[in-house]
């Protein structure tokens, strides 16, 4: 009986712990950026519905790859904690040159 007890309290555990909501976190699609700041750790960016906004970054790191500058459409992932998670840098739209226009 004690075996069927025990097995019964490990399952609820284990499906107790199945059911923890993951994290939330808030994307912005194609954002453009306006300023990075290195000594703050933050990133300034301009979001597609026009607001813009500064956050905190959780890994300083992310302000340094891709050379992130002015003007770079990004898409950022911020946590629960209002600090960018992720910055993706996304490819420059391509402007035809001379010969493809003729």
């Amino acid at each position: 009986m004690s075996k069927l007890v025990l097995a019964i309290v490990a399952t609820l555990a284990f499906a107790g712990a199945a059911v923890l909501p993951a994290e939330a976190t808030t994307t912005f699609v194609r954002s453009t950026v306006e300023r990075i700041d290195l000594s703050k750790q933050t990133i300034t960016f301009q979001a597609r519905d026009g607001q813009t906004w500064t956050l905190r970054v959780e890994n300083p790191d992310l302000l340094k790859k891709d050379s992130l500058a002015k003007g770079d459409q990004v898409t950022i992932e911020v946590n629960p904690n209002d600090e960018v998670k992720t910055i993706l840098k996304l490819s420059q739209p391509h402007e035809p040159d001379r010969a493809e226009t003729k």
